[in-house]
């Protein structure tokens, strides 16, 4: 109602027609629909968010492209869904929330990768973490033992599986939050890192240093006492070799390594360090 300041009669035409609908924004959408993937809220108690967008690259790294669905059956379904946020912002569109629809059986891929009859404490699957059948395909897992420091278990993540130890002696333990403790009972009492450090084998520093003396000593006594034809020359190549930065070699000695098949193991580790080590200690 207007606001008279004044004493006075005053005449109001008041319309008989509906009020119309004020001006709201409408920079801010929501969609609703099925999706090739991405998070859904599954039972009303969830306090499922519905994700914001501000791009078709958003929509297709947390719900799929815009590929087809599969539904029921074998015969594909049309993502409108897919085709309605491109469209909304190719049409300039900013702001857009997206909530995942499913079916009433929808289920998650899983998968089992320790054999049947594997104690439950020892178990280990795979698990989707949303309904679909986007990314579904074959997973393998291969365990393989790698030597491990100190510097290597303190910046290893939480959940982290340690073995120390080697035949009837050898032991697991988990790493929970910046702690490690058995893996057959995580709760108990946190162990000493430095411990289990010196729990792994010292071959490796040991054969190191050794090659690397022999090799760097005979090399370069040779080549500062001896004058032979074509020393300068081995002495220059040995100083350039030294000033090669480190990270070029990475590449190839991964490449080498991994022919030989000797990745992530003692041998690699052995033959690995020297290649840094005698051309470093020849020149000193």
């Amino acid at each position: 109602m207007p606001e008279y300041l004044a004493p006075g009669v005053y005449v109001e035409e008041t319309s008989f027609r509906a009020k119309s609908i004020e001006g709201v924004g409408t920079s801010t959408t929501a969609f609703a629909g099925p999706t090739r993937k991405g998070p859904f809220r599954a039972t009303a108690d969830d306090q499922e968010v519905p994700e914001l967008l501000t791009s078709f690259g958003d929509f297709e790294r947390i719900y799929g492209g815009i590929t087809d669905l599969a539904l029921t059956g074998t015969s594909p379904h049309t993502n409108y869904l897919a085709h309605a946020v491109r469209a909304f912002f190719n049409e300039g569109g900013s702001r857009l929330y997206v909530a995942r629809a499913v079916g009433a059986g929808a289920t998650t891929a899983s998968g089992q990768v320790t054999p049947d009859g594997t104690a439950a404490a020892e178990a280990v699957h795979f698990v989707s973490r949303f309904p679909g059948s986007l990314g579904n395909g074959q997973v393998v897992v291969r365990e393989q033992l790698a030597p491990v420091a100190a510097t290597a278990m303190a910046n290893a993540p939480a959940g982290t599986l340690l073995v120390t130890g080697s035949g009837g002696t050898t032991a697991y333990h988990l790493k929970v939050g910046n702690d490690w403790h058995p893996a057959a009972d995580p709760s108990a009492a946190a162990e000493d890192a430095t411990t289990l450090a010196a729990d792994t084998p010292r071959i490796v520093t040991l054969l190191v240093v050794a090659i690397t003396m022999v090799i760097s000593v005979l090399a370069a006594y040779s080549l500062s006492r001896l004058r032979f034809w074509g020393s300068t020359v081995l002495a220059t190549g040995v100083f350039l070799t030294y000033l090669m930065p480190d990270t070029l070699l990475f590449i190839p000695l991964y490449r080498i390594l991994t022919d030989l098949g000797i990745i992530n193991t003692y041998t690699g580790l052995i033959l690995t360090y020297p290649t840094f080590l005698i051309p470093f200690a020849t020149w000193v």
